[in-house]
């Protein structure tokens, strides 16, 4: 299984292709770097996807010394070391996001048309100023990115309608603005295109 890694700012993505994993050849290998409790999870999921996206994590986690320190607390992914982490998958790919200086967001999702559907759900006006919302790939960016700010954001309940939006720029790139009654605050962002998946991250840390 070969890992392709890459850093941005201060944080690194380790990502794994999950496309050819099945349950013969995870269930094996699993023995080797999952500790009891996951091991004894994994035997449980009758979803194929659900198992290769459970059992990359921990192999990810596993290649980066730090099985051992994962956790959730409520769905948020936690290392007991105070490193930052985010997590994202979709169909094919698994990544991990991983961060000692600041907090790190990451998502991946595939490009469909069934993106449009949900536009209401994530559009706010001023995004329409630097995403084309009849296009398929500016939908599905824009829907990554906010994902992205969300996961790193850490506020529950946060619109992604009203209270965030996506600026883009030539000379910065992307900035998201994220505003609420309690918070105002900018952070930098990044995308990479993979095939028929968009990767977005945040690129540096939250600006006040």
């Amino acid at each position: 299984m070969d890992l392709t890694q890459f850093n941005a700012g201060d944080a690194t993505f380790i990502l794994l292709n999950i496309e050819n994993l099945n349950s013969n050849e995870i269930l094996p290998k699993a023995k080797d770097f999952c500790t009891d409790a996951d091991y004894q999870r994994l035997l449980t999921f009758e979803s194929e996807q659900r198992l290769r996206e459970f059992f990359a994590v921990r192999y990810i986690l596993w290649i980066e010394g730090i099985t051992q320190d994962f956790y959730y607390h409520g769905k948020v992914p936690k290392l007991k070391s105070g490193v930052h982490i985010s997590i994202s998958h979709a169909q094919d790919w698994v990544v991990v996001a991983l961060s000692s200086k600041y907090r790190v967001g990451v998502d991946v999702e595939r490009f469909r048309d069934q993106v449009k559907s949900i536009c209401e759900k994530f559009v706010h006006p001023k995004d329409e100023n630097f995403f084309n919302i009849d296009s398929v790939s500016d939908l599905t960016v824009l829907w990554s990115f906010k994902e992205t700010v969300y996961k790193l954001a850490q506020i529950p309940g946060l619109s992604l309608t009203q209270e965030i939006h996506i600026q883009g720029s030539d000379t910065y790139g992307y900035m998201a603005h994220v505003f609420t009654q309690d918070v105002n605050f900018r952070v930098p962002l990044g995308f990479k295109i993979m095939d028929n998946y968009v990767l977005t991250f945040n690129t540096g840390d939250v600006q006040q």
